[in-house]
């Protein structure tokens, strides 16, 4: 009669575990400090950036300089587009009045007069 006796193998550990949770960790600390996130995004750019073929940074220079470009429009617009915008001046007899009381004439002809 043949016995074997085979050793006891101890449980696995999961493998990710550890992983999952610092995942976790990560992404509570993402959520609740977004300057965290800007700079996370800003280095995982900077890794793709440098990663790329040279043909990709030349495409990549160009977008970032038209981004940059107009982000500082938008914060802070020059000064000859803040002249172009003019002001309306109500004219009773104006052909943009005239239209609007011609369209509220088509819709309610006898309106309450206020006395």
């Amino acid at each position: 009669m043949l016995i074997m006796i085979t050793p006891k193998v101890p449980p696995k550990k999961p493998r990710y575990g550890g992983l999952l949770w610092k995942i976790l960790i990560f992404d509570i600390l993402m959520r609740l400090t977004p300057p965290l996130t800007f700079i996370t995004l800003s280095v995982t750019g900077v890794a793709l950036y440098k990663s790329a073929p040279a043909e990709t940074k030349t495409k990549a220079k160009a977008t970032f300089n038209s981004l940059r470009s107009k982000l500082s429009d938008w914060i802070k617009p020059q000064e000859s587009e803040e002249e172009v915008i003019d002001e309306y001046d109500f004219d009773e007899n104006g052909e943009m009045e005239q239209e609007a009381k011609e369209r509220q004439d088509k819709v309610d002809p006898n309106p309450p007069s206020i006395q």
